[in-house]
């Protein structure tokens, strides 16, 4: 296994190797989030893009999505009513 600490993984930065395995053996990577939050991953999702933020990547993917699927954030909304003929 390659020592992952200190690179940079989308919003993660590598810390250290935990002596912990998640529920396949797998060793878990101790990583700190852009956003402050500490978490803990596998070096497969590491290094394959699977996990790229604590979670805050994906609330705020989310949550763009959302606004523009009612048109907060699309600049040719108008209010979805037209009183003009």
């Amino acid at each position: 296994m390659s020592n992952l600490v200190g690179k940079k993984f989308g919003r993660l930065i590598v810390v250290e190797l935990e002596n912990e395995f998640n529920k396949t053996g797998r060793q878990l990577w101790k990583c700190i989030c852009d956003c402050g939050k500490n978490v803990k991953v596998t070096t497969n999702h590491l290094t394959k893009g699977d996990t790229v933020s604590c979670g805050c990547f994906q609330k705020e993917k989310a949550s763009v999505m959302a606004a523009q699927r009612i048109g907060l954030k699309n600049h040719n909304w108008k209010g979805g009513i037209s009183c003009e003929p």
